[in-house]
């Protein structure tokens, strides 16, 4: 219970702790809080707008590195590696790879031959990680990101289907059913002679409710 405030106030993977502990669907949502936070301050300083196309690619390119060089800097080649100390830092660079991607779908949607250049840039990365065998906080970020900014500036039958009222239900389906069924699983993992305070998702992501335990001996 002593880090029970971290989590209710989601501040607790922002390197309070050292496990996930019963919570573990929220350390994103928890990191994607520390981006709220630091994000308008960075959006007043940072005029990313103005930059040019040549600029942002290469911004892209810098933050694809720094995600391997953040995790290098520990010792791992994995993305999902100490999350509690390490998920913060990840998140906030993918928000800002995230931006670059929008600036750059905004100024590219309108140019025949964006998207043909991002699926390039995809497939020459994802190529070049399983020719030499790349880690993958070096593969993953760079080539899903041409990947993304491909989809997103298709406007064929791909981003028809991709957009479709069906799949777009069964993604936010997805995402609820994967909280409730991980925390009910981590329930039946936790048994044992003693009294346990749970948080049990009820539904869709952030529903949630609190629910006492008791296991007997």
């Amino acid at each position: 219970l002593a880090d029970l405030p971290f989590h209710i106030l989601l501040i607790q993977n922002w390197g309070w702790t050292n496990s996930l502990m019963w919570n573990d669907p929220a350390w994103s949502i928890s990191s994607e809080m520390g981006a709220y936070v630091l994000f308008p301050a960075l959006a007043a300083v940072c005029h990313w707008a103005r930059l040019s196309s040549w600029a942002l690619s290469r911004m892209a390119l810098g933050l694809c590195w720094a995600m391997w060089a953040w995790f290098a800097a520990a010792g791992s080649p994995w993305l999902g590696y100490h999350i509690p100390q390490m998920g913060l830092g990840r998140c906030l660079i993918e928000f800002s790879l995230g931006n670059v991607l929008c600036l750059l779908w905004q100024r590219w949607r309108a140019i025949g031959w964006a998207q043909a250049a991002a699926v390039l840039a995809a497939a020459a990365g994802f190529a070049a990680g399983w020719w030499w065998d790349l880690p993958e906080t070096m593969l993953i970020p760079g080539s899903f990101a041409a990947l993304i900014l491909a989809l997103a500036l298709d406007r064929g039958l791909v981003s028809r289907v991709l957009g479709s009222r069906v799949l777009t239900y069964l993604g936010e389906r997805l995402v609820g059913e994967f909280e409730v069924k991980f925390v009910q699983l981590r329930l039946s993992e936790k048994g044992g002679g003693k009294a346990q305070l749970d948080l049990v998702w009820g539904g869709q992501v952030m529903s949630t409710e609190t629910v006492m335990a008791w296991e007997m001996d």
